[in-house]
């Protein structure tokens, strides 16, 4: 039965859950909201790599904090901000050299 949609798949490594950095988010005040955060982000960019991103043609454009925002509608704007700043701390996300947020160990 065909429905038109489309799957994908990303994997987290099975003690993810049970990791430090994951250990250090829970204890913070919003920390379950940062670990769904986190998912959504990799799942915006499973079709590129791990990087925050849109391509359009030839033209690469970053995800900005009103894309995120959009494709991550449950959470306002300061979750996101602290979120991403905690990933950055943490190394869970990175900047690329063109300044486009990556997934770190995406490619794992």
């Amino acid at each position: 039965m065909a429905t038109g949609r489309k799957f994908y798949w990303f994997k987290l490594r099975k003690y993810f859950m049970e990791g430090y950095e994951v250990d250090y988010i829970m204890s913070l005040d919003d920390g379950a909201k940062y670990i769904v955060l986190y998912i959504m982000l990799c799942i915006m960019c499973v079709n590129t790599d791990g990087m925050l991103l849109c391509r359009l043609g030839d033209e690469v454009v970053p995800a900005n904090m009103q894309k995120i925002k959009r494709s991550c509608r449950f959470f306002d704007e300061e979750t996101i901000r602290d979120g991403l700043a905690v990933f950055l701390k943490l190394g869970l996300i990175y900047k690329s050299e063109n300044d486009i947020l990556a997934i770190a160990g995406f490619e794992d």
